[in-house]
């Protein structure tokens, strides 16, 4: 069998090696997840978009959970690198929550592995092999955001009477409100901006 096929574009696709057919699979089952959900997304639709056969994708993949759970560690790779980033570069830590949802929410925009962060959250899949994939992905998201809000609260950046562990929940429900304004014809959208200025003068220290 071999590797060429014919894309979304419906252009033949070249030769490829092993690690890029998986890779382009990667970028096509993240295209069509997060165009829909899980439950709505097939593999023969994820191998039409990367112009392979189903079982060329079953010769990479062992079937559709376990390609979304690798979709998954590629999009926390994506965000956790763009994140760390941005962390890198800001000094003050009253901006480093602020700024983590404005370069999640630019990802979200800009990147399918944006989009399918925030729809892990709003679309747990009920397929029992992909909801514990789906589960630690969040934990993760959790444990990651409630470290940089301790870090900022040691360096004064955030009050100190706030729980960290909870407000990290907050900010991933914020952006699961995005997902599901996004979803439901921007219901939410106009009141996001002050929903956005409430947290942020709640992280705050007294006259921030």
């Amino acid at each position: 069998m071999t590797a060429t096929g014919t894309g979304h574009s419906g252009r033949r696709s070249p030769r490829m090696s092993g690690a890029e057919r998986r890779a382009a699979i990667l970028t096509a089952a993240m295209r069509v997840f997060s165009a829909g959900s899980y439950a709505s997304a097939t593999t023969a639709a994820i191998a039409r978009e990367a112009g392979i056969t189903e079982p060329v994708l079953y010769h990479h993949f062992k079937g559709k959970a376990d390609l979304y759970s690798a979709c998954l560690d590629l999009a926390w790779l994506e965000i956790h690198t763009r994140w760390e980033e941005a962390l890198d570069a800001e000094p003050d830590p009253a901006r480093w929550l602020p700024l983590m949802a404005v370069v999640g929410f630019a990802h979200d925009d800009e990147r399918e592995g944006g989009r399918m962060w925030l729809h892990a959250i709003t679309d747990i899949a009920d397929d029992p092999r992909a909801r514990p994939r789906v589960v630690t992905f969040t934990r993760d998201l959790h444990e990651y955001i409630a470290g940089v809000l301790a870090r900022a609260q040691e360096a004064g950046g955030v009050r100190a009477e706030l729980d960290p562990r909870a407000e990290a929940w907050i900010f991933l429900g914020i952006g699961a409100l995005r997902a599901l304004s996004r979803r439901l014809d921007g219901v939410a959208d106009a009141d996001f901006p002050s929903v956005l200025a409430s947290r942020h003068a709640w992280y705050g220290l007294e006259g921030n």
